[in-house]
């Protein structure tokens, strides 16, 4: 059994995802899986992941329609093995020698394991550090990484993975209730990962569903927050 999974989900990535791909095949560490969910992609990205697979440099590919990025992960956690899993999604890389300096604290006593990370626009990258007491936040806001985090599958399978109700906010939404649930945080001081900025959850268009989505995970489904509370509030 793999010490951990890596799951990348993506549709029609472009050359993105080879950067991505590369930054996981490249690690020293091999004791790991490698699982990609492909959303049905139509600009190539198919005949190359089927090629890597055949070449045996990915372990598991899913091809096939899904409803959203939160149900396209759950497919892929449902078939992950690794006592641990991170998620990278395409166009986003983990830094160099990541897993061989994650090992040591993959001890089956941590739940969840994080760190920092940049943010990339393809023209610069900005650090985003990360303080140790970060997870202590996310009963109010999304306060780490998730491309620079590692959960432990139990973990998934004890809060019943990601709620497909959302839209954006599905990962905050599962972080703020390991938090609640007192699972154990363990806090690197390292940068684990760099996010290409432009996903859906950088875009303004998507603040108000973000705001609404938050909110609700936060104070209800009834809850009512404005543009500008939310943009205060994660400031």
């Amino acid at each position: 059994m793999p010490l951990f999974s890596i799951i990348t989900v993506c549709k029609n990535p472009s050359y993105g995802i080879i950067k991505t791909i590369n930054s996981v095949l490249q690690q020293s560490f091999k004791n790991y899986e490698y699982i990609i969910f492909d959303g049905k992609s139509t600009d190539g990205t198919v005949e190359y992941l089927e090629n890597l697979k055949k070449k045996k440099l990915i372990d598991k590919i899913i091809i096939e329609k899904d409803d959203g990025i939160y149900q396209a992960l759950n497919k892929a956690l449902y078939i992950a093995k690794g006592e641990y899993i991170g998620l990278v999604h395409a166009g986003d890389f983990y830094e160099k020698n990541l897993f061989v300096n994650l090992v040591p604290h993959m001890n089956g006593i941590n739940d969840v394991i994080y760190g920092s990370g940049h943010i990339s626009n393809n023209f610069s990258k900005a650090f985003i550090p990360i303080k140790f007491d970060a997870h202590k936040k996310l009963n109010k806001r999304m306060s780490i990484l998730h491309p620079s985090t590692f959960i432990k599958r139990s973990v998934y399978e004890k809060l019943n993975y990601y709620s497909t109700n959302y839209k954006i906010a599905g990962d905050f939404d599962f972080l703020n209730k390991t938090y609640n649930k007192k699972f154990i945080f363990k806090h690197l001081d390292f940068s684990f990962s760099t996010m290409l900025f432009g996903g859906i959850s950088s875009q303004l268009k998507y603040v108000p569903l973000m705001a609404k989505e938050t909110g609700g995970i936060l104070y209800g489904p009834k809850a009512s927050i404005t543009k500008y509370n939310y943009i205060l509030y994660y400031m």
